[in-house]
């Protein structure tokens, strides 16, 4: 069980090789056809008293990753620590990425026993274990009139977690709620009204306040402007930040509004599909960003001068889906700097080639018998040529409309191709193995995973 009086460290919150995949099912028995790859293998820490922003589209996995910190849903593996120091972190998370390697995907939430993390791990921790915890571990969400009780006054929304936890009896509790309404900027009448006789900005300073009650060290804050008007959200992020410079509090904010980003965050990391992309100081992503995607998502934010122009980076096709995520750089698929060897398979070059290499409708490939398969296995794209066995002849034609093909606009996936061989009365086009890019550190506190930069030696 993790003591509640412990040193503190400088890793408040970490996330070692975390994933969270959820069954899609299908049929009349409704058994699991798929699994969709919400968070799938993020590392991440919150360094104790500073703002961390998670930043990226809708649908990325934002808000799951922010309920697998807290522990509001079970992960399918990897870890969760709490008040961890910075060496014993970044040790068990080097070992975990030696072990997921080696032994593929990792099943179990539990990573290798005798790895010291027992003492750090909630994951670890059974429920009975975890409630003396969850005090210190409390979110603000997005919408404050679906996240409070309508049939509670605001007294008793205030005053319950304080009571849950046994903080305090019920007369110190008023004293504490009403003290609460104060900081947040409330009045002390406000407790014996229903949360659908405030404003939206009044609500969510309650939510807030019942975040603060149990006196936690870590909030969680999911989109807590979005829902507000501008003028009350800058209210309400000045609020936030006053509380954690007089109280020392740690904060994940997770938005996709970048202009809050600037105003709260220390450090920003960016997610796309499942994954962290890229990391760095507020101040450095928004001043020399790495990752395409991040420019991207950076050239979107309106500039405050109508004499200014900024060239947005407009990104083609649509963002893949989480059940069947690209293979290597999972941007690859809508990057404008992509590279042959960024993950390209087969599934990628699978509908041009159906056309690419049919005599029937392509007029350059009237050399070729009817093509009546294409299939695709591991890394190879396999075609079937009408009951014939392709010659070498042919082999050369389809290597020829290969090179044609790469040399197009949009053919980069053709470029990735690296032989064209005769094999087994077919012709294979053969990928290179998808292999995703290393987690490399550019600069000081500046990491990036993109294949535009150096990548380590195996």
């Amino acid at each position: 069980m993790l003591p509640s009086d412990r040193q503190a460290h400088e890793i408040l919150v970490g996330a070692v090789g975390l994933k969270k995949h959820f069954p899609v099912k299908g049929g009349v028995l409704r058994r699991t056809i798929a699994q969709v790859r919400a968070v799938d293998g993020v590392d991440l820490f919150v360094r104790r008293g500073e703002t961390l922003a998670l930043v990226g589209e809708s649908g990325c996995g934002k808000t799951t990753l922010g309920r697998l910190l807290l522990r509001l849903i079970p992960p399918t593996s990897g870890e969760v620590l709490f008040n961890v120091p910075a060496n014993l972190y970044a040790s068990a998370r080097d070992r975990w990425h030696r072990i997921a390697q080696d032994d593929g995907a990792m099943r179990s939430p539990k990573g290798p026993q005798g790895d010291g993390l027992d003492p750090y791990a909630i994951t670890r921790l059974r429920t009975r274990a975890f409630k003396p915890l969850r005090r210190r571990m409390q979110p603000v969400f997005q919408d404050p009139f679906t996240s409070l009780d309508p049939r509670m006054l605001v007294k008793d929304i205030l005053a319950e977690p304080i009571l849950i936890n046994n903080q305090m009896t019920r007369p110190e509790a008023m004293e504490r709620v009403a003290q609460l309404l104060q900081e947040v900027g409330l009045r002390p009448d406000h407790l014996y009204r229903f949360p659908h006789e405030f404003s939206g900005g009044q609500r969510q300073r309650i939510a807030i306040a019942r975040a603060l009650a149990p006196e936690p060290e870590f909030l969680l804050l999911d989109e807590p402007t979005s829902a507000l008007d501008v003028s009350v959200q800058a209210q309400i992020l000045n609020l936030l930040k006053d509380i954690q410079r007089r109280q020392g509090l740690t904060y994940l904010l997770i938005t996709h509004n970048l202009s809050v980003v600037r105003h709260m965050a220390d450090r920003v990391a960016v997610m796309y599909l499942g994954r962290i992309v890229e990391e760095a100081p507020t101040r450095e992503l928004f001043g020399s960003p790495l990752h395409p995607y991040t420019k991207a998502l950076l050239s979107a934010v309106p500039v405050p001068d109508p004499k200014r122009r900024r060239e947005k980076i407009l990104l083609p096709g649509d963002v893949p889906s989480p059940v069947d995520p690209p293979t290597g750089c999972r941007f690859h698929t809508r990057c404008n700097a992509v590279m042959p060897h960024c993950g390209w398979s087969p599934r990628d070059a699978a509908s041009a080639a159906a056309y690419l290499f049919d005599s029937s409708r392509n007029p350059h490939a009237s050399t070729l018998p009817a093509l009546s398969e294409v299939s695709m296995e591991g890394n190879r794209l396999r075609l079937l040529f009408g009951g014939s066995r392709p010659t070498e002849a042919q082999r050369q034609v389809v290597a020829d409309l290969v090179r044609g093909r790469a040399a197009e606009a949009g053919g980069m996936a053709f470029q990735a191709i690296r032989e064209v061989a005769l094999a087994e009365g077919s012709i294979v086009l053969e990928f290179p193995p998808p292999l995703e890019p290393a987690w490399v550190e550019v600069a000081p506190g500046h990491s990036v995973a993109c294949y535009l930069y150096p990548q380590p030696q195996a």
